[in-house]
């Protein structure tokens, strides 16, 4: 497998929420957010980025929260 991270960022750039690090078996890997930060506060609602990294490339994707 290869090394993976998945994270949360908001909208200045900050990251908000790890939600993977580590070694990725497969080449799908489903994985749920519930809108918490990494100290588990509820974040806002609105515009976020998620970045995936994973054999030497990041791609990075906009998400909203809704509540």
């Amino acid at each position: 497998g290869e090394l993976a991270r998945i994270a949360i960022f908001d909208v200045a750039g900050r990251c908000v929420r790890d939600l993977y690090s580590g070694v990725c078996q497969d080449s799908a890997v489903e994985l749920n957010w519930d809108g918490n930060d990494s100290e588990g506060q509820q974040l806002s609602s609105g515009g976020y980025f998620v970045r995936v990294e994973s054999g030497g490339e990041s791609i990075v994707k906009r998400v909203v929260l809704i509540k």
